[in-house]
């Protein structure tokens, strides 16, 4: 049972050392630099004529956020994107802000597009991740029993 214990300490530790390299991936500035940011809008007014009657057209209608977003990777916390030639990309997405609020979502559409870049190449780097946290891990281990072995050897035991 308490090889058990043990083993599920490590798994936790494995997970939360795993979690802390993703956040801090996905952390603008330390895991990547947006270089350049584009945000287009357009402005959707639907022509809807008003049945009944002369009198003003109505409708409803919106802003369509596109952003572009390029963005470099930082290559100690992304080795497999640069492997595989990712270290800098581009995204693009889109969103509707409806119906016509000038608050506008601006800046929502542009944190998602650099989220957007960036999550997949993190997950393509998981496995780089485990095995940092593995070799973390494993040599904290081992200096903590080294540590242990030589104060038992000078308590006198």
């Amino acid at each position: 049972m308490k090889f058990l214990n043990l083993s599920f300490k490590k798994l936790v530790l494995f997970i939360a050392f795993m979690l802390l390299l993703s956040v801090i991936a996905l952390s603008e500035g330390i895991g990547y630099n947006a270089n350049e940011i584009t945000v287009e809008t357009e402005h959707v007014v639907p022509r809807v004529h008003d049945l009944f009657g002369p009198g003003p057209e109505t409708g409803v209608g919106g802003i369509n956020y596109t952003c572009t977003v390029n963005v470099t990777l930082n290559p100690l916390l992304y080795p497999l994107s640069y492997l595989f030639g990712n270290g800098q990309i581009s995204h693009t997405f889109t969103v509707f802000d409806g119906p016509i609020l000038y608050a506008g979502k601006r800046y929502e559409v542009i944190s998602s597009t650099k989220f957007g870049a960036v999550f997949p190449e993190m997950c393509r780097n998981l496995l780089y991740y485990l095995i940092v946290a593995t070799v973390v891990i494993f040599s904290t281990e081992k200096l903590l029993k080294l540590q242990n072995h030589r104060a038992f050897l000078q308590n006198g035991y």
